[in-house]
C-alpha cells in the first residue's frame, strides 16, 4: 500500500501546487504516462485491501474482480514485481521527462529499492509482534472496512472466507522462521498473549462484531432483514475466529 498512498500524494501534489504557467510550458512523456498507469494497476490488481481504500470505482481501472484476498506471506513475489518495475523505470531517460515526471521517477526509484531491500529482510519481521502484529492487522483492516454498497459487503466476507487460508500461511512461515533460530522473546511472547485475552470476549461484545453492526446500521442498501442476516453472519465469524 505504500506505493499507491505515495503516487496519489506526488500526483495530488503536482496537481495542486505547479503553477499554471510552469504546466503550460512543460510537455508529459506519454510513455512515462502510460508507464504510471501500468504501475497503478499491477500494485492494485492482486491487492482487495489497497483495490478498496483507494479506489471509489475500480470498475474504472478494469479492477472490479480483484480476488477477496488477505495478501500472500511469500515476499519473493513482491520482490519480483518491484524489480521488475524498477528495471522498466531505468529504461526511460530523465531528460525527456517533464519536471513534474522526474520527481515521480525519483519517488519512485526510491520507493522501489525500499521495497526490494524490505522484502530481503523479510525473515526477520515477525508476524505475532506484541502491539502491531497480525492481529492488530486483522482487527484494523476489519473493523475500518468501508461498508457502501453490496459489492463492498461481498468483499468483507469474502475476505473472512480467506482469513483460514491466510492465518494458516503465516503460522507455517512463523514456524520456518523458528527452525532458522527467529521467534519472539519470553517478553515479547507474554505481551502477545496478554494482548489476545483481551479479544477473548463474548462474541457479541467482540469489537468486530459492534464495528460491523454499527456501520451496517448507517447503510440503506440492504432490508432490514438481510442487516440482521448479515450480522448474525458475522457475528458467527467472530465467534469462529476468536
Amino acid at each position: 500500500m505504500k506505493l499507491v498512498r505515495t503516487l496519489i500524494a506526488i500526483v495530488l501534489s503536482i496537481t495542486m501546487c505547479t503553477p499554471a504557467v510552469l504546466q503550460a510550458e512543460q510537455t508529459d512523456n506519454a510513455d512515462f504516462e502510460a508507464y504510471l498507469k501500468d504501475v497503478f494497476v499491477q500494485f492494485l490488481q492482486d491487492d482487495y485491501l489497497s483495490t478498496h481504500y483507494t479506489l471509489e470505482h475500480p470498475e474504472a481501472y478494469g479492477l472490479e474482480n480483484v480476488a477477496y484476498s488477505l495478501g500472500e506471506v511469500d515476499s519473493a513475489k513482491s520482490i519480483q514485481l518491484n524489480s521488475d518495475l524498477l528495471d522498466k523505470l531505468h529504461t526511460f531517460d530523465k531528460s525527456t521527462l517533464s519536471i513534474e515526471q522526474q520527481r515521480l521517477y525519483d519517488l519512485l526509484e526510491k520507493d522501489y529499492e525500499y521495497s526490494i531491500a524490505l522484502g530481503q529482510t523479510s525473515d526477520y519481521g515477525l508476524a505475532f509482534e506484541p502491539s502491531n502484529g497480525f492481529y492488530t492487522s486483522i482487527m484494523t483492516n476489519f473493523s475500518e472496512f468501508r461498508i457502501e454498497s453490496a459489492k463492498d459487503l461481498e468483499g468483507y466476507f469474502g475476505l473472512q472466507a480467506d482469513f483460514q487460508r491466510y492465518l494458516d500461511d503465516v503460522l507455517a512461515d512463523t514456524k520456518r522462521q523458528a527452525d532458522l533460530g527467529i521467534a519472539l522473546s519470553d517478553t515479547q511472547l507474554d505481551e502477545t498473549l496478554d494482548e489476545l485475552a483481551t479479544y477473548n470476549v463474548a462474541p457479541e461484545q467482540q469489537a468486530l462484531t459492534l464495528t460491523f453492526n454499527d456501520r451496517l446500521d448507517a447503510t440503506d442498501f440492504l432490508s432490514e432483514e438481510e442487516k440482521q442476516a448479515a450480522k448474525a453472519q458475522n457475528q458467527q465469524w467472530v465467534q469462529d475466529v476468536f
